[in-house]
């Protein structure tokens, strides 16, 4: 095609570039087919070259060839050279020597495939839609293309090591034996995991009285209209943080979150409420104005007092 008339075909070849053509056996009949308005199975290839590699299309046997100005003389010729029978299709890019091989390349690949292929494809005005790229296989893996690079070193990995977070049954093995099966399970799988863990990490408090609080207590408190989820997680902390300097008693949690759901501080609560735990002196004085009945000591006081406390002054 040296004396060709077809301007971007005599313009490749003026520019050092390559005419290449593929045969494609028995395809004469689908080359030129219109599978929806104005796009044929030959547009189809087209796109897969053009998207590939970056050619800015192909010519195929479907089309008229008369638009590129290219003769029946050319056509002939071209089919001459490739040994084209009837039956049989071409296709035809101009362009750069290797991206007009990955070109051909790209259109006998997509030949090939007799079903519909996995790939993703763009949307056209007039209702089709065209080849974009293929769908990411289980195969792909390649660098990011956006990020710099980062040297994994022996150092670096065994200080990821280092900081691990706890597997789910290493925290179910520390929690064996502190907790019962079901609390375990429930704290274990609740959104207030972290809490729990700081609380007992950081104040050590019993495992036993922060779950059954988190777990327990506040779902209780929510099902009787209880706004527990206003105190937010801070507010937890600084309440337990209060109970770990012995300023409350254990009972006394529920009353305390609900003083505290309703905008008071855990402090507030506590001194609104009168809920300060009672120090040796005033524990003293009420056993004895309850004659040291234990029952009835801790009826009137069990907001403000241990049971343990009691019994342990009532032994002296």
């Amino acid at each position: 095609m040296n004396e060709t008339n077809c301007k971007f075909i005599a313009k490749t070849l003026a520019n050092k570039g390559k005419t290449l053509a593929l045969l494609l056996p028995k395809y004469g009949g689908l080359a030129g087919k219109e599978l929806c308005e104005n796009r044929r199975y030959g547009t189809e290839l087209s796109d897969y070259a053009k998207a590939l590699a970056g050619v800015g299309g192909i010519i195929h046997s479907g089309e008229k060839m008369e638009k590129y100005s290219i003769s029946e003389s050319e056509v002939a010729g071209v089919r001459k050279l490739l040994g084209a029978g009837d039956w049989d299709a071409f296709a035809i890019v101009a362009d750069e020597e290797g991206k007009a091989r990955r070109a051909l390349d790209a259109v006998y690949a997509r030949a090939l495939v007799l079903e519909v292929p996995e790939e993703t494809r763009r949307a056209l005005a007039d209702g089709g839609s065209e080849f974009m790229r293929p769908l990411p296989g289980k195969a792909r893996l390649y660098p990011e293309t956006d990020v710099t690079p980062v040297r994994i070193t022996r150092e670096r990995v065994e200080r990821i090591r280092s900081n691990l977070p706890k597997t789910f049954e290493e925290r179910r093995g520390e929690l064996e034996g502190k907790l019962s099966e079901d609390l375990r399970e429930k704290i274990l799988k609740s959104k207030y995991l972290q809490l729990f863990e700081r609380i007992v990490g950081e104040l050590g408090i019993e495992p036993k009285i922060v779950a059954g609080t988190l777990e327990d207590a506040m779902k209780s408190l929510r099902r009787d209209g209880v706004n527990v989820d206003s105190i937010g997680e801070e507010g937890v902390y600084e309440m337990f943080k209060l109970y770990s300097k012995n300023v409350f008693v254990k009972a006394a949690i529920p009353e305390i979150i609900k003083g505290m759901a309703g905008g008071a501080s855990a402090s507030e609560a506590v001194t609104k409420l009168g809920l300060k735990k009672m120090g040796a002196a005033e524990l003293k004085k009420a056993i004895k104005e309850e004659k040291s009945d234990f029952g009835s000591i801790m009826r009137k006081y069990r907001l403000r007092a241990e049971a343990e406390d009691v019994k342990k002054t009532m032994g002296q």
